[in-house]
């Protein structure tokens, strides 16, 4: 998108984007914040029950921007940096990153925070809070121009054959390393890596842990950490 909209046109999107991420993330953290770290309820059924559901719910919601965001960082980090960076292709990583940041952290806080709620009553507004405010996103959505809207609209991305693959790499270092005069282009092979290293990560937390088990973590991880809190460790 970078590569087809104005200079005016990114700025303001960009603008926007890092906006969103700073609303998103500072409220959870304060949120976070407040309830602290040390003052988890005992597991009842009808709270743990509730939430479940509330965590069922908000991963739902937070599912689909998760899965937009790393299918834009696998179109990435397949392909090539256009000399001078000119197609955008690092702060778009960057910012699919920052969308996946916020999502992961809110679903987080909102484990935390209802694991030290007793009341279902005020597990359904912690749940209401956060799941809004993961959402605002959308809001500031519906602000953008309508040639922003347009260029997002006619954008298709189609994902071709991965040409970052760690032996790509390597070849294409070869290559400058003869017949390149300004030798090899280490920050582009070094960025090329941490991104291969960084979609792996993300990919595999995505597969293995959060799409199946984390919505159903949480009686687990509120019990665990209940026990943590009220073992007594023996005297000697």
């Amino acid at each position: 998108m970078t590569k087809c909209c104005s200079p005016l046109q990114q700025g303001f999107a960009l603008k926007q984007c890092f906006i969103v991420f700073a609303v998103q993330f500072l409220v959870p953290l304060f949120f976070l914040t407040e309830f602290g770290f040390n003052d988890f309820t005992q597991p009842e059924l009808t709270s743990t029950a509730v939430r479940l559901i509330c965590g069922q719910l908000l991963h739902m919601i937070i599912y689909g921007e998760i899965k937009q965001a790393l299918s834009v960082l696998r179109y990435l980090k397949y392909v090539k940096t256009a000399k001078g960076g000119k197609r955008g292709r690092l702060i778009n990583i960057i910012l699919c990153f920052l969308q996946m940041v916020s999502p992961y952290f809110t679903e987080a806080t909102l484990v935390i925070a209802i694991s030290q709620t007793p009341r279902s009553s005020m597990i359904i507004k912690s749940f209401v809070a956060l799941g809004f405010v993961i959402k605002i996103d959308d809001m500031f959505s519906e602000n953008f121009p309508k040639e922003i809207k347009a260029t997002a609209e006619d954008t298709v991305l189609i994902i071709g054959k991965d040409q970052n693959t760690y032996s790509k790499i390597f070849k294409r270092m070869k290559k400058d390393y003869k017949f390149n005069k300004n030798g090899i282009q280490w920050v582009r092979a070094f960025q090329n890596v941490v991104i291969n290293i960084l979609y792996m990560a993300l990919n595999n937390l995505y597969i293995i842990f959060y799409y199946y088990f984390f919505p159903i973590c949480i009686p687990f991880f509120q019990f665990f950490m209940f026990y943590i809190q009220n073992v007594e460790v023996p005297k000697k």
